[in-house]
């Protein structure tokens, strides 16, 4: 829950800064906000079976704190939207995009688990194979497992397309449409984004440093 909160916080901060307010911006900050939602609700519900229903008010009230906090004006709910209508307040094409963002928010959060976590599993392993530092195996395969134990209840954490195929393909509860989308091309599209995220300036500085001052 953490992990989906802070994604979620990172990628509403880099909405503002890249796409310009408006309308645009609103479909955005919804898909976020319903991908936020539905990725906690997943893991509230182990909570809930793993440690008591008790246990799972306790989380879901510091998170309805959390999301009325960061949230601003998205509500990952269509009918808020069609009470605003209904009020005068917006237009019916306004609250279908928004349901529609909602709805793309909330079913491709868990595709997205998948390349997200290749794109962190590679920049860690680039930025350690970089800086070599001593025990650099250690802390890679560390990071690895955090890493499958983070998506193990989303995609099962098999993050190389070959495994994934080897114990998964033909299980029940996906289509091969889905194997194919969330193993091969999630997980090779997050490898891939690695390249270019790991040459950013911003990147490279917060992960591996000033390499430059380093080397003179």
């Amino acid at each position: 829950m953490g992990l989906s909160c802070a994604l979620a916080q990172t990628a509403r901060k880099l909405s503002g800064r890249v796409v310009k307010e408006g309308l645009v911006q609103e479909l955005f900050l919804e898909a976020i906000a319903a991908a936020e939602l539905c990725a906690c609700c997943f893991e509230l519900i182990i909570v809930a079976d793993n440690f008591g229903v008790a246990t799972y008010a306790i989380f879901l009230f510091l998170l309805t704190i959390w999301w009325a906090q960061v949230w601003g004006d998205a509500t990952a709910c269509p009918y808020t939207h069609m009470e605003d209508m209904v009020e005068g307040k917006t237009s019916p094409r306004n609250v279908a995009l928004k349901t529609w963002a909602q709805l793309m928010g909330g079913c491709c959060v868990f595709r997205f688990v998948q390349g997200i976590a290749t794109l962190l599993c590679r920049l860690a392993s680039k930025s350690l194979s970089e800086l070599g530092p001593k025990h650099a195996p250690l802390i890679d395969s560390f990071i690895g497992t955090s890493l499958v134990v983070a998506a193990f209840n989303f995609s099962g954490g098999y993050f190389n397309p070959v495994l994934a195929t080897a114990l998964k393909w033909g299980c029940s509860g996906h289509t091969n449409i889905e194997h194919i989308i969330v193993y091969w091309i999630g997980s090779c599209g997050g490898a891939l984004m690695s390249v270019p995220v790991f040459k950013l300036p911003t990147v490279r500085n917060l992960l591996v440093g000033d390499t430059k001052a380093k080397e003179e």
